[in-house]
């Protein structure tokens, strides 16, 4: 592989394992005046058109953004957060964002043990001090967004094999966990969501989870033929 290929995937894994990072924190932190500023920075140049479902969900997020000013609209988005990701009751929002919850109808069951069985197989420890089960789905999202960017560091390295595994071992984690049930989460968020950002907010996982599925399948089949 070309030095230029190798800066190309390199760019690549790293611009996944951003997006990674942003859609998990999305999830596992209530709104702040620093954060909402933070993001209608980086939404400023978004745009898309009619076929891009992911560029379209980034350009309603950065409307969204600029309905208040950062302090107003922290206050109001961080009840709807809690609501919309706490699982309170039933009735009051969309059930939890937890694998096990979706899968299995319960939390901490068999699908709980297969991420936590993943995280422990890469030697990623994406929980850190988190308070939520280790498949709640910004947890899932911060360990692909940490698996690309050691894919990153590996085409850095010009260790095309090890970039090879990194990229099986998301493609394998998308398939077997996150891309199973994100959906029919994203699903329950939009119909219980108040606020445009939030129904911004699940276009935009789906979207994406979609999205990246495709393109690690494609690169995983590259990899085994290459």
């Amino acid at each position: 592989m070309t030095e230029a290929s190798l800066a190309a995937r390199t760019d690549e894994a790293r611009r996944r394992s951003g997006s990674y990072w942003l859609l998990a924190g999305l999830f596992l932190e209530p709104p702040t005046e620093a954060g909402l500023s933070r993001l209608a920075e980086s939404l400023a140049g978004v745009s898309a058109d009619s076929d891009d479902a992911v560029g379209d969900a980034l350009v309603r997020l950065r409307n969204a953004v600029a309905i208040d000013a950062p302090d107003v609209l922290a206050v109001r988005l961080a009840p709807e957060h809690l609501r919309l990701t706490g699982g309170l009751k039933a009735g009051f929002g969309p059930r939890p964002p937890y694998e096990s919850v979706y899968r299995e109808g319960g939390v901490m069951g068999e699908r709980t043990m297969g991420v936590l069985k993943a995280y422990q197989d890469a030697g990623l420890d994406p929980l850190e001090t988190a308070a939520v089960p280790g498949d709640h789905l910004g947890i899932e999202l911060k360990f692909l967004a940490l698996a690309c960017y050691r894919e990153a560091d590996a085409w850095g390295a010009g260790d095309t094999e090890a970039a090879a595994d990194w990229i099986a071992r998301e493609a394998r984690f998308l398939e077997g966990h996150l891309a199973t049930w994100v959906d029919a989460y994203c699903a329950e968020m939009r119909n219980h969501a108040r606020d445009p950002y939030y129904v911004a907010v699940a276009d935009l996982a789906e979207a994406a989870c979609r999205l990246d599925l495709a393109r690690v399948r494609q690169l995983a089949e590259y990899s085994a033929a290459a």
